[in-house]
């Protein structure tokens, strides 16, 4: 029997002048395996990268994937029945020490753990992340521990040469090709976060053949946020008090999360802001989502397209930003498109804010605020 685990690490971490000599040691180890062929009765390969076109395989040619095969879904998770049944008296433990029925703590370990799918999700449930909830019962506490175990390089700098969007890199339909990338260094932005446990199937549409990748739980949501924060932002979460801006648009002062806001874009690193507008829309939607609130970005609604909305339990902000040209500018744009009609109904209140950025400055420069009562 033959059993390798993360087969692709070697080449997706080592340095790219040694790229070369890292594949002909691999293609030389996986070509005596297939010399060997009649004397193997088992074999399995797991790892990021999709072994097919990988080039370090060329002469073992005789394998499956199945990283899509139905009945394999659950291979490398933990299902709801299986959680309920062998892990019984950890549920109660759990539901002791956090004061919380047995139900309660349940539906907590779904929304935070479960949520992988590797195929047609109508065929079967979806999956909980093992690694997740061994340390959640161990640690008598549900936190983010998948995300806190490791965040490969490789993820990071991979993101940051796509040039993708932090707001579109969700909730997405893709075809089976993104599924099944072959190089992660060179792949799309969706293929990377699928592949790396960041986004998993939610949804199949078998007739125009697409998959729709989101988020698989809030364990990943939060933890992929951080990283998007340190990609697109470089900017630790935790270097900021995410309390204060939480409080500030929590209690409606637009003004003091403004002056929070410029703060701390001020510490942006210079090669961060190249493509100036679009790195600042990216981190406002990855901030406000940090916090936990709802947040839109680029908004349709009916004829009107406003550039990001974000919802409190009080109050509605809706943003429109300015590269170079003024906050009244932008604020004046919120008015004359009624941006705020489809509110007219809400009852929390509702400010307009109009935010200018300037490319030469790398921050904001002004802002102005108004409250309407639609």
């Amino acid at each position: 029997m033959v059993l390798v685990d993360e087969y692709d690490k070697p080449l997706l971490e080592c340095p790219d002048e040694m790229k070369d000599e890292y594949e002909d040691t691999l293609r030389s180890f996986y070509s005596v395996l297939k010399t060997s062929d009649q004397s193997i009765r088992f074999a399995m390969f797991t790892g990021v990268a999709r072994f097919g076109k990988v080039s370090i395989f060329s002469a073992l040619n005789n394998l499956k994937d199945i990283s899509l095969w139905e009945k394999y879904n659950d291979i490398c998770g933990i299902s709801q029945n299986e959680l309920e049944y062998y892990f019984d008296s950890s549920i109660t433990e759990l539901a002791l020490h956090e004061k919380m029925t047995r139900e309660g703590v349940i539906a907590e370990l779904k929304k935070m753990y479960d949520g992988y799918h590797f195929s047609n999700p109508a065929d079967t449930d979806y999956v909980y992340n093992p690694f997740s909830v061994l340390n959640c019962f161990d640690g008598m506490h549900f936190g983010e521990y998948w995300f806190d175990s490791a965040t490969p390089r490789y993820i990071l700098s991979a993101l940051m040469k796509t040039g993708a969007s932090y707001s579109e890199l969700h909730d997405i339909e893709v075809p089976e090709s993104v599924l099944k990338g072959v190089n992660v260094a060179a792949s799309s932005a969706e293929s990377i976060l699928y592949q790396s446990g960041y986004l998993t199937i939610k949804n199949y549409n078998p007739e125009i053949k697409r998959y729709t990748l989101d988020f698989p739980n809030e364990e990943v949501r939060n933890g992929f946020t951080s990283v998007s924060f340190i990609v697109f932002g470089s900017k630790d979460p935790s270097e900021f008090d995410i309390a204060k801006f939480m409080r500030d648009l929590d209690q409606g002062n637009a003004d003091g999360f403004m002056e929070r806001l410029r703060a701390l874009l001020a510490n942006n690193p210079y090669e961060h802001a190249r493509h100036y507008e679009a790195v600042y829309h990216n981190m406002l939607f990855m901030l406000f989502s940090l916090l936990g609130y709802h947040t839109y970005s680029e908004c349709h609604f009916s004829n009107r397209r406003t550039d990001m909305i974000v919802k409190t339990k009080g109050y509605v902000y809706i943003f429109e930003f300015k590269l170079d040209k003024s906050a009244s500018e932008a604020l004046c744009q919120i008015r004359q498109r009624k941006y705020d009609a489809p509110f007219g109904i809400d009852s929390r209140r509702i400010f307009r804010i109009g935010v200018n950025f300037s490319a030469e400055q790398r921050n904001i420069t002004d802002w102005e605020i108004e409250e309407t009562s639609c």
